[in-house]
């Protein structure tokens, strides 16, 4: 399992242990991805998940700049228009993942409700 791939199986794991609904995973469209979908209640919450070995080069949530938002808004306006989902709330979460050589988690932060316009 390559670290991206080890990492969203990680954010999967503590977001169902937050009681999140798991919808789905890696939903690409050519505007962009979304790397996790879950629901909490009626509301829908879009994941990024950034994932590094070593925070040498900056922490894995800086990775996540204007345009890297950008190409999610796409995705997901994408996402609610083909899934005919209306008014629901929703927001947009990143979770930041750094781990050890061993794959272990060294550090997990969870931002919630993140800007993207």
């Amino acid at each position: 399992m390559n670290v991206g791939a080890l990492g969203e199986h990680l954010a999967r794991q503590y977001l169902q242990e937050k009681d999140y609904s798991f919808v789905t995973s890696n939903f690409r469209t050519r505007a962009g991805e979304i790397d996790l979908i879950f629901k909490q209640g009626n509301t829908y919450i879009f994941v990024e998940v950034k994932t590094r070995l070593s925070d040498r080069l900056g922490k894995p949530y800086e990775a996540v700049g204007f345009h890297k938002k950008l190409r999610m808004k796409r995705a997901i306006d994408y996402y609610l228009l083909t899934n005919k989902i209306g008014q629901s709330p929703l927001r947009v979460d990143i979770v930041s993942i750094l781990l050890h050589s061993n794959g272990q988690i060294s550090d997990l932060k969870h931002f919630e409700n993140i800007e993207i316009d």
